[in-house]
């Protein structure tokens, strides 16, 4: 099937076209005023040591060293790596106020750095908001119970402390324009499809009616099969080639009995007495 055998089937059953196409765009329409935004917030979260980890610097006068940590000089960013992982695979227990809200990390390049942008989406703006409270208070047990279960003292931690409030959710609309042509371009193939398939059942439907009219009738003089089947110019036969002689169906004028048959009239003009 080509285009135009396509397009000769639209039109012919315009009418189903136009039934679909008007329901893809009533659908189209309903999805552009029933679209509903989502709120993004963002935070900013830095790791960096913990009072209890500078009170021992001070006292053993280590300065800037991480002491008995395991993660080294290095632990600022290695331990904001790993806290950014933990808030990305769902290590942070959001509130039931936060409704379907959902964390993530923004990256912020290639670089380690001690500290890391955290953006919460959800339907409400309070979800959003009560999502970021939740990261902001969970992260320093987060990245605690990371250092001690690699063995660092417990005086000599890193902490995560919020360093940016979060900002003021910001609503944002799914792109509806491309939300309604997708969707008239799904209802406009929908037609086009059914078009094809009403037309083929109708014209289908009416070729068979056609040949029904015009095949031949069967003919009615057509002989029987077999040898005692009779032919239409024989004596007897009905035509179907069945024989009803007539000797099988009258008695002969000879088969009456002689006492209903009437007696011959007297030579002489008289009647006979019996």
């Amino acid at each position: 099937m080509d285009i135009s055998s396509v397009a000769a089937a639209v039109l012919r059953r315009w009418y189903v076209f136009l039934l679909v196409a008007g329901l893809a765009a009533v659908v189209a329409v309903g999805s552009y005023r029933d679209a509903r935004p989502v709120y993004t917030s963002t935070t900013v979260m830095t790791v960096l040591p913990s009072q209890d980890l500078v009170r021992v610097r001070g006292e053993v006068n280590a300065g800037e060293s991480s002491l008995g940590n395991p993660f080294g000089i290095s632990a600022n960013t290695v331990l904001a790596a790993l806290l950014a992982d933990q808030i990305n695979t769902g290590g942070i227990v959001l509130p039931p106020e936060a409704g379907d809200a959902t964390l993530a990390v923004s990256a912020s390049g290639q670089d380690l750095r001690q500290f890391f942008t955290v953006q919460a989406v959800a339907s409400t703006s309070a979800g959003a908001i009560a999502a970021l409270t939740a990261a902001a208070e969970q992260s320093p047990q987060v990245l605690a119970a990371i250092q001690v279960a690699a063995g660092s003292p417990t005086d000599q931690l890193y902490t995560a402390q919020q360093t940016r409030l979060p900002t003021a959710p910001l609503a944002e609309y799914p792109d509806r324009s491309r939300l309604v042509l997708g969707t008239m371009l799904a209802g406009l193939l929908l037609a086009t499809l059914l078009s094809v398939v009403v037309d083929s059942v109708v014209l289908a439907r009416r070729r068979r009616s056609t040949k029904r009219k015009t095949a031949p009738l069967p003919s009615r003089t057509t002989p029987l099969d077999g040898p005692d089947a009779g032919s239409d110019d024989e004596p007897g036969s009905d035509g179907y080639g069945r024989h009803h002689p007539l000797e099988s169906v009258l008695p002969s004028y000879a088969e009456v009995p002689a006492r209903d048959q009437p007696e011959p009239p007297d030579a002489g003009g008289g009647t006979r007495t019996l």
